[in-house]
């Protein structure tokens, strides 16, 4: 079942002095505002935070963007986000017509929003997405090399020495390919088991 409150990602980094007051729009509870963040940290007003959407980011990272930048606790760096926030479900359904042993099944599905998210400023991010404070992208180039240039200019923005190649080598954020596998094993010497 959907999370009816979007606001418990935003927890830790919402303080009680300045919390985001989102409202819940669903079939059956109408802008009731929903139960206010509680921050879990104190004093750390003075961290800084760069969250780094990209075109494809969608939900909870959106959310977690546009609360840190409505509160104004740190700058977003990179792209537009896609503006998918909506909670749906998906209702399954079937259509059976004609006479005994001739029937014709149609399957069909229906998705149906059952909730909506509205920002403390009164906007919604559904279509939108969130719009950078510094919109950065990578080059036709970096990709090619597999750099990363945003978040090497976003952890230089935290105070973190950080090169595009190395950004680009930490396969934490994404997955490893088979690709990057085989050339290491070549550089080793080892040839890759062909199964």
């Amino acid at each position: 079942m959907p999370d009816p409150h979007p606001h418990r990602i935003c927890n830790n980094f919402v303080w009680p002095q300045a919390q985001s007051q989102l409202s819940c729009t669903t079939p059956s509870i109408r802008n009731r505002p929903c139960r206010p963040a509680l921050s879990t940290l104190t004093g750390s007003e003075s961290c800084r935070r760069a969250p780094n959407p990209q075109s494809e980011s969608a939900s909870a990272a959106e959310v977690f963007a546009r609360v840190i930048q409505l509160e104004k606790r740190g700058k977003i760096i990179g792209d537009l986000s896609s503006g998918a926030v909506m909670t749906s479900i998906q209702l399954g359904m079937a259509n059976v017509r004609g006479t005994t042993g001739f029937e014709t099944v149609s399957l069909y599905s229906l998705n149906l929003t059952i909730g909506d998210l509205v920002m403390s400023d009164g906007n919604r991010l559904e279509n939108i997405g969130v719009v950078p404070d510094l919109p950065i992208g990578p080059s036709q180039y970096a990709l090619a090399n597999k750099n990363d240039p945003i978040l090497a200019y976003a952890a230089g923005l935290m105070g973190a020495k950080i090169t595009e190649r190395a950004a680009g080598e930490l396969h934490f954020l994404m997955p490893k390919t088979e690709d990057d596998d085989d050339e290491k094993a070549s550089q080793d010497g080892d040839t890759p088991d062909d199964n």
